[in-house]
């Protein structure tokens, strides 16, 4: 997609370029509130004030267990089966409002995780899930497209989780750039 984006925005914006760089979500938002980033792709919802965030997808969540799990035997998965389980999860430090928006959205459905480890990266959490150190929730497309040896994805029953992706951008940066930028990724996400 990112890539596809960038070709879409030189023909669109010829004479702007626009440069893909890696970063967790707290550290493009820092970015951005020192001006020194335009945009930046983010897991929502972020905290900064003078920040401007659009979700771009809503990605449900599926448990990711150690394939010797008992419950992963089962098509679909009940959280009130989670309430005593070990869980894996982004660390707290890495990103304090999804970490808490998560809490809060379990919380809602009547389900408070047990987190055990706080991971940053995804690499890690599937490393833990697969040793059998606890069950954790990922996205949909990762579920799809990884294959980690010792680690099954099943959805939700009931009620489910879902992760938001955004845009984030200062809201005093009005660049005809970044619009073209913002509207491109609009109509990507539909």
């Amino acid at each position: 997609m990112l890539v596809s984006l960038q070709s879409e925005f030189a023909q669109r914006a010829p004479g702007t370029k626009l440069a893909l760089h890696s970063a967790f979500s707290t550290t493009q938002i820092e970015l951005l509130l020192k001006g020194t980033l335009q945009a930046g792709i983010i897991e929502l919802p972020a905290d900064g004030e003078g920040l401007e965030t659009h979700r771009l997808w809503h990605d449900e969540l599926l448990a990711a267990l150690p394939e010797n799990h008992p419950l992963a035997s089962h098509s679909t998965i009940d959280r009130q089966d989670l309430a005593d389980e070990p869980i894996v999860w982004i660390a707290r430090a890495l990103h304090p409002a999804l970490h808490e928006y998560f809490l809060e959205s379990c919380h809602r459905l009547g389900y408070l995780p047990r987190i055990v480890h706080e991971v940053n990266t995804l690499s890690e959490l599937l490393d833990l899930v697969g040793g059998g150190a606890g069950i954790a929730f990922v996205k949909v497309a990762i579920g799809e497209r990884v294959r980690e040896p010792g680690v099954v994805f099943r959805p939700l029953s009931g009620p489910k989780l879902f992760l938001d992706t955004g845009v984030a951008y200062r809201s005093d940066n009005r660049s005809e750039a970044l619009q073209t930028l913002l509207h491109l990724l609009r109509e990507q996400s539909t």
